[in-house]
């Protein structure tokens, strides 16, 4: 009996068309459906760096990239933010997404976060003024002016030349030191 009832379902569904199988969520537009098409070709591709330092915390920096950002220039960018961190990077991924329209900044809230990690946060900017920090997090002292918490560029070349082979569209704007990434005065590019 149930495999008729089930049967008589789909047939009433097919015969009421698509609006049937519209669900209350999408009847209502409570929130937008903003979700691809899941196939081979994503919309957004995102890269993940996760670390481990001397006392076991555990941190993973996300990063928007191209998707034709090629598997040889994360692995440069990979190993230079290995080289200059104090913490282990123990794992690179990265995730596809389908997205049809951007994510809305309405639903955000507008607030700084707060870190215990110490880091090295380089803005990243393009002629669109779209922007992005990236962490170095537990910074070799090295990359610092001596005796500061003033981050060096000149000691950062090969990073900062990983980090334009794989956002070759973005330029730095700023060096900072931080507990608090949002806080500390930045030194200009």
């Amino acid at each position: 009996m149930t495999n008729k009832i089930n049967v008589l379902i789909i047939v009433l569904m097919f015969m009421l068309g698509a609006d049937a199988m519209t669900t209350r969520q999408q009847k209502e537009n409570i929130m937008p459906f903003n979700a691809g098409v899941i196939d081979a070709t994503p919309t957004r591709r995102i890269v993940h760096f996760s670390y481990i330092d001397v006392n076991g915390q555990e941190r993973t920096d996300s990063y928007d990239i191209l998707s034709t950002i090629t598997d040889a220039q994360l692995n440069l960018l990979a190993t230079a933010l290995g080289e200059a961190s104090n913490a282990s990077l123990w794992a690179v991924s990265y995730t596809n997404q389908f997205i049809v329209a951007p994510p809305s900044k309405a639903n955000a809230v507008n607030a700084v976060d707060d870190s215990v990690r110490d880091n090295i946060v380089i803005l990243e900017k393009n002629t669109n003024n779209d922007a992005f920090d990236v962490f170095i997090p537990a910074p070799l002292e090295s990359l610092l002016v001596t005796g500061t918490l003033n981050p060096d560029p000149a000691q950062m070349v090969d990073l900062i030349a990983a980090i334009d082979g794989v956002w070759a569209a973005y330029f730095q704007v700023s060096y900072r030191y931080s507990e608090r990434a949002k806080k500390n005065k930045a030194v200009k590019a």
